[in-house]
């Protein structure tokens, strides 16, 4: 039997009073503004009329608790790094430290003695290789002659831009960095995934920067855009990057956001966007 058409979506008043909130008061992240490109009934179910699923306790470590382990290890292996050049000797430090500091975060987003058995302790071993696979990558890079400096690690980070309309007390994006650095003096703000990560996510083509964030096929360039905006109005910057990086594709390094084959975004490539997005 064919299933039936759902009913349209309508906007109340009380979700259009949300829309603005979400956009002006409350800051658009790059999570949220992905859903509301894939599926407009979803973003208002959940960001409008703040409708969730009900919690459920987990016995096993799922993809969000793997993450949130790597990315606490990754922070603190740097955190007295700030300000300083990278150094070879930095990384062969942090591969050194990587198991205390994984235990560290384990006993603080979950129950460690559930991590020595079964599929918990096999996601343990998966979670020290995916770390020890980027650290070894970076290390490469910076024995390779990279610069880098890092500016902040988990570092919140927002900016408003110009809006016209309900929205021109302005936009707010707002995003967690997982790390602000320098590379050759160029801002760049970098996020760290766990999973796999391919140079064509975050590749927009096309020479209309609407048409092609339209389409809705490039979440993780989407989120990269909103994290370069924030980082060169943000900074007052000329140019800005963002780039991903991938634990099971640990070794391809740093992927930035790339539009028009640059990878660096300027003023007018952001005023396209905030454009777009006020639209």
């Amino acid at each position: 039997q064919r299933r039936p058409d759902p009913v349209p979506l309508q906007m109340t008043e009380r979700m259009r009073e949300s829309l603005v909130r979400w956009a002006t008061e409350s800051g658009i992240s790059p999570s949220a503004l992905n859903v509301m490109v894939a599926c407009e009934r979803d973003f208002a179910y959940k960001y409008l009329l703040r409708l969730r699923e009900p919690g459920e306790i987990e016995e096993s470590m799922d993809v969000s608790t793997f993450g949130s382990i790597l990315h606490e290890a990754l922070e603190h292996l740097f955190k007295n790094k700030l300000s300083k050049p990278l150094r070879v000797e930095d990384f062969d430090a942090a591969l050194q430290a990587l198991d205390s500091e994984l235990g560290r975060a384990i006993a603080k987003n979950y129950n460690p003695t559930l991590v020595e058995e079964g599929e918990n302790r096999l996601l343990h071993r998966m979670i020290r290789a995916t770390a020890r696979k980027m650290l070894k990558s970076e290390r490469a890079e910076i024995d390779h002659g990279a610069e880098r400096t890092l500016i902040s690690l988990e570092e919140v980070i927002e900016a408003r831009f110009d809006g016209s309309g309900a929205f021109a007390e302005g936009i707010l994006l707002r995003g967690t960095a997982d790390r602000l650095e320098r590379e050759e003096g160029i801002l760049t703000v970098v996020d760290y995934k766990s999973g796999n990560v391919q140079e064509k996510d975050v590749v927009l083509r096309g020479a209309d920067l609407g048409e092609a964030l339209d389409a809705g096929t490039h979440p993780k360039a989407l989120q990269l855009l909103v994290y370069s905006s924030i980082g060169l109005q943000k900074f007052q910057e000329h140019t800005a990057r963002a780039a991903i990086r991938s634990g099971k594709n640990a070794y391809a390094g740093a992927l930035a956001f790339q539009w028009q084959k640059q990878d660096r975004i300027e003023p007018a490539h952001v005023d396209e966007f905030i454009a777009w997005l006020d639209a």
